[in-house]
């Protein structure tokens, strides 16, 4: 019996020394080299757009800006003559007489949107009158005045001396005196010409020329 026991056990022996001896001999290998990448692979279908979104809430009226600086008056826009020797040869009767000027800015866009003409009269005094004007002497009168007017293709602007009783008008009647210099000139304003913030334009035929020219910034 311990003869037996005996084998057993050095049988044991000998077979765990052999598991010793395997487990020494075959150690784990050195790692290999990393293999070549994949080929990437194709890109997917694109997914649908998405819903659009709900529009967003009105935004608040923001403040109203400050009032702009009142504009300047218009006096670019308005349109005058120089001083223009009395010459009656347009027309040239006994008891009228009237001469006459071409003005191509005279249209009719110009009288639709409301534009007007002022016409003056000055002498040797120098003293600047508004037209229509009569002059009411002892011995005789004399009516100054002039006129716009529109054709298809020009205007005019015509002055006129006329006896005030169908007499004869006379070289005294026409000038006042032998050193006089009978000169006439005309102002074309047109409509909606800045006011400079003005509430309402004023009535220019009961202004004075001096006045006129003062409120249009124009030299006399």
């Amino acid at each position: 019996m311990k003869t037996t026991l005996k084998i057993l056990l050095s049988g044991l022996m000998v077979m765990a020394l052999a598991m010793t001896s395997c487990s020494k001999d075959s150690a784990d290998g050195d790692i290999g080299p990393m293999g070549p990448a994949g080929e990437q692979g194709e890109q997917g279908i694109q997914g649908e757009p998405g819903v659009a979104g709900a529009t967003g809430a009105t935004g608040a009226q923001g403040e109203q800006g400050p009032k702009g600086d009142t504009g300047e008056t218009g006096a670019a826009n308005v349109m005058y003559s120089d001083w223009l020797d009395q010459d009656f040869s347009y027309y040239d009767g006994p008891d009228s007489k009237s001469m006459k000027v071409d003005e191509i800015r005279l249209t009719q866009e110009f009288l639709n949107n409301g534009g007007f003409v002022l016409g003056y009269y000055r002498s040797s005094s120098n003293t600047v009158y508004q037209l229509p004007l009569v002059f009411d002497h002892s011995s005789f009168a004399i009516r100054r005045d002039f006129v716009a007017i529109h054709f298809s293709d020009r205007g005019e602007i015509r002055f006129g001396a006329h006896s005030t009783d169908d007499t004869e008008l006379s070289e005294h009647e026409l000038t006042g005196s032998s050193i006089a210099r009978p000169q006439y000139k005309y102002v074309m304003v047109p409509g909606g010409v800045s006011l400079s913030g003005r509430s309402e334009q004023p009535n220019f035929k009961k202004m004075s020329y001096e006045e006129v020219m003062d409120y249009f910034g124009l030299a006399y």
